[in-house]
């Protein structure tokens, strides 16, 4: 052969293979678009509301102080719960704690006695459910409402506890200069997932997750 034959030859084998090179990164491919996967969560936002239009009752920074009061007195008070409107479906409940009088009349469970009495007046009492709980170091009576709270993204959902407190007529001197508090404080917490029992443990300090912790609450956008 040829030299000039040899090197065309040469040539084109190269060329070949710079061909050969590029056929095998020459893949059969596809790919689609990006799909971007939004959660959105959701939240439990509720609202306590303790407040007096009585001419007995004078409102400070964590609650209401009532004086003067007589047996017969029926004292305007209001307690309710508001569930906001954009609230996940929750368990509501209300942790109702009484200080008795340190001069021995009331006693707690008298005290107790005039909330039952106001829900009875009140008509709310079939709404709710009593469990006996403690928060922290004070027992009290925690009133579950009865069902799932399912707000409906419109309105705020109202939970109605009592609307007034009434002195008995049929405390006498024994319950003179006395003095007693009733301590409300509301819960809530998601129903999805969650069942009323375990909201229950949680506000008795009893829920813990896998690792033994206690299971606390948190306020919302605290």
């Amino acid at each position: 052969m040829k030299k000039k034959n040899l090197i065309t030859a040469a040539v084109s084998l190269a060329l070949v293979a710079v061909v050969g090179v590029g056929a095998t990164l020459a893949y059969f491919t596809d790919k689609t678009d990006v799909k971007n996967n939004v959660f959105t969560s959701g939240s439990v936002d509720i609202t306590l509301t303790d407040t007096s239009e009585s001419d007995k009752a004078t409102e400070v920074e964590n609650g209401i102080v009532y004086e003067e009061v007589m047996p017969g007195d029926l004292l305007d008070k209001n307690v309710y719960v508001s569930v906001d409107k954009m609230s996940a479906p929750s368990y509501v409940g209300v942790f109702v704690s009484v200080d008795a009088s340190t001069f021995g009349r009331p006693e707690a469970y008298d005290v107790m006695g005039l909330v039952n009495d106001a829900m009875m007046r009140a008509g709310t009492m079939n709404n709710w459910n009593q469990y006996p709980v403690s928060v922290g170091a004070t027992d009290g009576v925690l009133y579950v409402y009865n069902q799932v709270v399912e707000p409906d993204d419109q309105n705020d959902v109202v939970l109605d506890l009592f609307s007034d407190i009434q002195i008995p007529t049929s405390w006498g001197n024994d319950f003179a200069a006395s003095r007693f508090s009733i301590n409300v404080q509301a819960f809530a917490a998601q129903a999805e997932n969650f069942s009323e029992g375990q909201f229950i443990e949680m506000v008795d300090g009893t829920l813990t997750d896998s690792y033994g912790n206690v299971i606390e609450f948190e306020s919302f956008g605290a």
